[in-house]
């Protein structure tokens, strides 16, 4: 089905912060009484977008230490990264869209819609881990997120040609290897990384040098707490807008 631009402004929601939804309902049969809702977020070509890692980045998780990580996870409630609601908030009514990635099972989307919801991140896609209950306990453990991120990103970044990008994530898993290597593959389109050190790595650390080498060293940055960073990610999306 083909609807106009006209019908589309009818239909779609405009958040509070700013991003525009189009929200839909899935047809079953007449017999089955179950509902299927969903929104569908509809990007300009050209703008802004900001993709976020979600553990350790936005919400603690203590990734390198598995038993934290799975208390975190499944018996804790979750717990934001002090000062990110906030300035994802300002980066979303200046007019950023956002794309969440994560290593983070699909099974996992309610509880963090509804983390989203109570600490006032703004919405945005979902791009989590696939994973069946059937599956074996081996595949529960944590593994190299390079494969599954790397794929969520390419279609996104594909997709938008003339949108500007900036990433962000932090140190705990291969979040500097799989962001620099799009910075290396469209420099143009990639505005600015920037990798929260849950280590308190410093930005000569072994793993940024390596990650980062030959590439414009205003384009990426190295923080430990989101306040570093704050009013140079917000000007970011504004002058990008």
């Amino acid at each position: 089905v083909t609807i106009t631009e006209a019908e589309t402004a009818k239909l779609t929601d405009k958040s509070s912060h700013g991003s525009i939804w189009l929200p839909f309902e899935g047809v079953l049969p007449e017999n089955d009484p179950r509902q299927c809702t969903g929104q569908l977020q509809l990007i300009e070509p050209s703008g802004v977008s900001i993709i976020s890692d979600v553990d350790d980045t936005i919400k603690h998780s203590n990734v390198p230490n598995r038993h934290d990580l799975f208390r975190n996870t499944f018996t804790r409630t979750f717990t934001p990264v002090a000062g990110m609601p906030e300035l994802y908030r300002e980066c979303a009514e200046a007019g950023a869209a956002f794309h969440f990635v994560s290593g983070s099972p699909w099974q996992l989307f309610e509880s963090l819609s509804e983390f989203f919801r109570n600490e006032g991140y703004p919405f945005g896609s979902f791009h989590l881990k696939r994973f069946r209950i059937r599956d074996s306990a081996r595949k529960l453990r944590p593994s190299p997120q390079k494969a599954h991120k790397s794929a969520a990103i390419e279609p996104l970044v594909a997709a938008f040609p003339q949108r500007k990008f900036i990433l962000i994530g932090d140190s705990g898993e291969q979040d500097s290897e799989i962001y620099s290597s799009f910075l290396r593959e469209r420099p143009d389109q990639i505005a600015g990384i920037f990798i929260r050190a849950i280590r308190d790595e410093s930005r000569d650390a072994d793993v940024f040098r390596r990650a980062f080498a030959g590439l414009d060293p205003a384009k990426w940055t190295v923080y430990r707490e989101p306040a570093e960073i704050h009013g140079s990610v917000t000007q970011l999306v504004k002058n990008l807008k």
